[in-house]
């Protein structure tokens, strides 16, 4: 019986690939990683990047739209606000289709091709001084505290 002639193996060139490491059976701390996210942090894009398609939903009107990124792809999210065209309270960005949420299933999607701002919203953004919801200077309105107690 002969030996069987072991001859080198050529490796394929790891030269110009990406590697990505898996976690081994040992419990490595190394876990797959993802590209990088190469647009503005903090940024209406980054946004839609991690979570998907975003949504404007007013919780008055229980009504919602498609937020569409155009212009506001790279500006960051943390300085805007958004408000209802139909009756001017505040929106809020949901990262779900808020019909499909429990609970949501009564929100009509209310798609406007050129919405304009709500004359209540326009007045509540141009306000020298915004009131706080939180009433900070004391006691809430129209409730008096009972000293006795």
């Amino acid at each position: 019986m002969g030996k069987a002639a072991l001859t080198p193996t050529r490796r394929a060139s790891t030269a110009g690939k990406k590697l990505i490491r898996h976690k081994g059976p040992t419990g490595s701390s190394l876990a797959p990683m993802v590209d990088p996210f190469p647009g503005v942090p903090y940024s209406f894009g980054a946004l839609r990047k991690t979570f998907g398609p975003l949504w404007i939903r007013c919780d008055v009107c229980r009504r919602y739209a498609r937020l569409f990124l155009r212009e506001l792809r790279d500006v960051d999210y943390r300085t805007k606000t958004f408000s209802c065209s139909i009756c001017g309270a505040d929106g809020a960005i949901a990262l779900e289709e808020p019909c499909k949420d429990t609970g949501m299933e009564d929100y009509r999607l209310d798609q406007r091709v050129d919405p304009k701002h709500h004359p209540a919203a326009v007045k509540r953004m141009t306000e020298s001084e915004r009131r706080s919801y939180r009433n900070v200077g004391g006691e809430l309105p129209g409730r008096k505290i009972d000293g006795r107690r």
